[in-house]
């Protein structure tokens, strides 16, 4: 976060030396410096829109692409998943694959083959049952997972009685 406020300033501080040259300027140096302060001001609500996020939590997002859905895991999550995947690909190799390690199978194709997961399908509610079901996740975990937030982003819960 210190970071974040360290480039504020630094914007801050720039535009204040465009804007107080500004008045100076005529011809192509005014509309540069007309251009710079435009694009500045674009990086400003850019990191006024990170520091917003970090302060209050990222908003929830439904439709996630795959990299950002695999990130509402934790990484003991994505292993453990990880593992479970090959299990079932050598099973599947050996001709002793289970319905359940086919299912798993399929699923991933699914998954692999989607652009975007929308945790509001109940595909993925149905697959998160079958992660619960394979102990991939815990009940509460799926809960959390179908909320769209990072492991690091959930918001702190309120306290009760306030």
């Amino acid at each position: 976060m210190q970071h974040l406020e360290t480039l504020i300033a630094a914007l801050d501080q720039c535009e204040a030396a465009f804007q107080q040259q500004a008045p100076t300027l005529t011809g192509e140096a005014a509309s540069l410096a007309g251009n710079h302060l435009s694009v500045l001001g674009h990086h400003r609500s850019m990191l006024e829109k990170l520091r917003r996020e970090a302060t209050q939590g990222a908003p929830k997002r439904n439709r996630l692409d795959r990299g950002e859905f695999r990130l509402l895991f934790t990484f003991d999550e994505r292993a453990a998943e990880t593992a479970f995947e090959g299990a079932a690909r050598a099973a599947q190799a050996a001709g002793t694959a289970t319905p359940e390690q086919l299912i798993y199978l399929t699923m991933r194709a699914d998954f692999n083959d989607a652009a975007h997961i929308n945790l509001d399908d109940t595909a993925v509610h149905a697959a998160l049952d079958f992660y619960v079901l394979f102990d991939l996740l815990t009940p509460e975990r799926r809960e959390y997972v179908l909320t769209g937030y990072r492991p690091d982003q959930m918001p702190e819960p309120e306290p009760d009685g306030l």
